[in-house]
């Protein structure tokens, strides 16, 4: 083998990272503990016959049911580190406007200044102060469209990081997509919530910039509780 046969099995560094279809069944799960931690308090104040009901045995049987469908909606995002060349055009398709600014003169202050000069400095500093002010106000509009017209710049810039990072989506061991559009990824976003999107934003950075490496920590745990 030489190094272009080499070269020409090389890959990019990959992470994944596992989110829930269904993270509203969590909330069925919340009521389901509480209601099981009332359960076993009324069972062990009172006294139950051997041929009387379990008052658990029903609850059991809504939690498995339960926990298998939220393993089932278990969903693992598999991608690929961003490179430079990624950063670039997902910065020039989605630029970030420039933001209006003051320009008014802003005052020095000598060194080893007298207390006159101090004095005056204080004053230039606050109509320097309150000249900032009403620009600000007299372009409050200007600035807030700024301000939205930025965070939709980054929302898209994100998710078109999402996208050409996703090689390939996973459920219950199947694949169900090998690539994202940009759309897919903000309906993703508004579906599951940010802070399963975040997941998947830090497996790209990951896979992005971390050292490839083999984790086998669960392993040697593994090996620990077969060994006590």
């Amino acid at each position: 083998m030489n190094f272009d046969d080499w070269l020409s099995t090389a890959t990019l560094s990959r992470a994944s990272a596992e989110v829930l279809q269904r993270p509203d069944l969590l909330s069925l799960w919340d009521d389901l503990a509480r209601r099981w931690e009332r359960a076993e308090r009324v069972a062990a104040a009172s006294e139950r016959g051997i041929e009387d009901a379990d008052p658990m045995a029903e609850l059991e049987v809504e939690a498995s049911a339960l926990l298998a469908e939220i393993e089932a909606s278990r969903t693992v995002f598999h991608v690929r580190g961003i490179l430079p060349a990624d950063v670039e055009a997902i910065e020039a398709a989605h630029p970030v406007p420039t933001q209006p600014r003051f320009t008014g003169k802003l005052p020095s202050v000598q060194q080893n200044a007298t207390e006159a000069q101090s004095k005056a400095f204080l004053g230039m500093w606050e109509s320097y102060r309150l000249q900032q002010e009403r620009w600000e106000s007299e372009h409050a509009d200007e600035l807030a469209e700024h301000r939205a017209r930025t965070l939709e710049a980054l929302r898209f810039r994100g998710a078109e990081r999402v996208a050409r990072a996703t090689v390939k989506v996973e459920q219950g061991g199947s694949e169900i997509a090998s690539s994202l559009t940009v759309e897919q990824v903000l309906a993703l976003a508004d579906r599951i919530g940010e802070p399963q999107l975040l997941l998947i934003l830090a497996a790209i950075d990951k896979a992005s910039t971390a050292e490839p490496e083999v984790d086998t920590s669960f392993l040697s745990k593994r090996s620990g509780s077969d060994r006590g």
